[in-house]
C-alpha cells in the first residue's frame, strides 16, 4: 500500500507543476531521486526493460513539457484569466502535432543552450551589471521576503533579463505582474559570477564555494539515520539544484530560507512523532 501511496504522491507532483506552469517537473523529480541515491549509495543498474522505461519517461516528459509550456503562455496572452484547465487541455490537443513539435523542439535547445548564458554575460556583462550587483540582490531579497507587501518592489533578476536582452526599460515588481509579462532565465552560477566577482577572478570563488559545499557534506554526522540523510540531501540539492543552475542568487538565497524554514518545521512534527511513538 506505501508504495501505491508513494507513486501517487510522485505523480501529483509532476502534474501540479505541470500545470502551474513549471516545465521541469519530472526532471526535478528525477534529480530528487538521483539525490537520494546517492545518500543511499546504492548501484544504479540499467537493465534492458529500465531503458524501455526511461524512453517512455522522455516520451511523456516531451509532452509534459509542451503542455507547461502551452499552459503557461495561454496565461499571460489569454483574455479571461479564469479559463478553466479543462479548456486549455482541449486547445492544446487540437494542435497539429507537427506545430507542437517545432514549437517545443525550439524550447527544449534553448534549455539544453544554457551555456550560452555564460558567454553572452562574459560578452556583454557591462550591459548585465546594471541588474547583477549586490545592491540590486539585496532589494530583490527583502521584497522577496517580506510577506504580502514590498519596499523596494525590485523584482527577481532573472524576471528582467529580457529587459537588457532588448535594451529596455527595467519594470518594478508590480509592473511585471500587472502586465503579465513573467519571464525568466538561468544565469549559471559562472555567468552570474563572473559579472559579480570582477570576471576572471570568478573561477577561483566557484572552487572555493565547491569546497565550502564538500566540507559541509563531509562533516553532517547526526547520530539519527534519517536526520543525516535528509542534511546530505538538502547540502546536495542546495548546490546542483539551486546554485549550479541558479536563476540569481537573489532567488537562490531566498530559495535556500524558505527550505531551511520547512526543514525546521518538518524537523519539529518528526521529532514529535519519534517521542510520542518512544511513549
Amino acid at each position: 500500500l506505501n508504495k501505491y501511496i508513494f507513486f501517487l504522491l510522485l505523480l501529483a507532483f509532476v502534474l501540479l507543476n505541470t500545470i502551474i506552469g513549471n516545465k521541469g517537473g519530472i526532471y526535478i523529480l528525477i534529480s530528487l531521486i538521483l539525490i537520494v541515491v546517492i545518500q543511499l549509495r546504492a548501484r544504479l543498474k540499467l537493465k534492458i526493460n529500465t531503458i524501455v522505461k526511461l524512453f517512455a519517461v522522455l516520451i511523456i516528459a516531451f509532452y509534459l513539457f509542451a503542455f507547461a509550456s502551452y499552459n503557461r503562455d495561454n496565461y499571460f496572452l489569454r483574455q479571461a484569466p479564469n479559463e478553466s484547465y479543462t479548456s486549455i487541455a482541449i486547445s492544446f490537443f487540437s494542435l497539429k502535432n507537427s506545430k507542437m513539435t517545432e514549437q517545443t523542439k525550439g524550447r527544449i535547445f534553448d534549455r539544453i543552450g544554457y551555456l550560452d548564458t555564460v558567454a553572452e554575460f562574459i560578452k556583454y556583462c557591462d550591459k548585465y551589471n546594471k541588474i547583477i550587483n549586490i545592491p540590486y540582490y539585496f532589494k530583490s531579497i527583502i521584497d522577496q521576503l517580506t510577506p504580502g507587501f514590498n519596499i523596494f518592489s525590485t523584482p527577481k533578476a532573472s524576471n528582467v533579463l529580457y529587459c537588457i536582452y532588448n535594451d529596455l526599460y527595467i519594470p518594478n515588481k508590480i509592473e511585471i505582474f500587472q502586465d503579465r509579462n513573467y519571464h525568466s532565465d538561468i544565469f549559471t552560477l559562472y555567468g552570474e559570477f563572473y559579472i559579480l566577482f570582477h570576471k576572471y577572478f570568478a573561477l577561483i570563488i566557484c572552487f572555493i564555494i565547491s569546497y565550502l559545499f564538500k566540507k559541509i557534506y563531509l562533516s553532517i554526522n547526526s547520530k539519527n539515520e534519517f536526520l543525516n540523510y535528509l542534511y546530505k540531501s538538502l547540502v546536495l540539492y542546495f548546490f546542483s539544484g539551486v546554485f549550479l543552475d541558479s536563476f540569481g542568487l537573489d532567488w537562490s538565497i531566498v530559495r535556500v530560507i524558505q527550505c531551511i524554514i520547512c526543514l525546521n518545521m518538518l524537523i519539529i512534527i518528526y521529532k514529535l512523532k519519534v517521542t510520542t511513538h518512544s511513549k
